[in-house]
């Protein structure tokens, strides 16, 4: 773990089960590096705020020279409206129940949009 500005860093080494503890550090934003011989090295950003242990959970090594990817093709048919919309079709206008005479397009709105309630308006 070492802070670039401050110089200031600790070293430590894994028990057997990989677990490490760094103690007596002072608040600061740091850098963490962890290595093994075979396993690409890991680095974060880590802010040291407060006197009260941080558990970083666990960290997986890859094998070095393993390697991931992944191909991403677009879905045929994309939204690109930059707008929240819904679509209906005239069968589920259809189904509706009908409310009073000349208020079917405010029930249609209440009743189909999500996140829309009705007032007493």
């Amino acid at each position: 773990m070492r802070n670039q500005v401050t110089q200031y860093s600790q070293d430590t080494k894994t028990d057997e089960t990989g677990s490490f503890k760094l103690t007596n550090i002072p608040q600061n934003g740091y850098s963490l590096t962890i290595s093994a011989r075979g396993f690409t090295t890991y680095s974060n950003a880590v802010d040291v705020r407060s006197a009260v242990p941080t558990n970083l959970g666990k960290i997986a090594l890859p094998v070095a020279g393993a390697s991931n990817s992944m191909e991403v093709h677009p879905a045929e048919t994309v939204e690109n409206e930059p707008v929240t919309h819904v679509d209906y079709d005239r069968n589920v206008m259809d189904k509706l129940p009908t409310g009073a005479p000349g208020a079917e397009l405010n029930d249609l709105i209440t009743n189909l949009s999500p996140s829309v309630a009705a007032d007493s308006n």
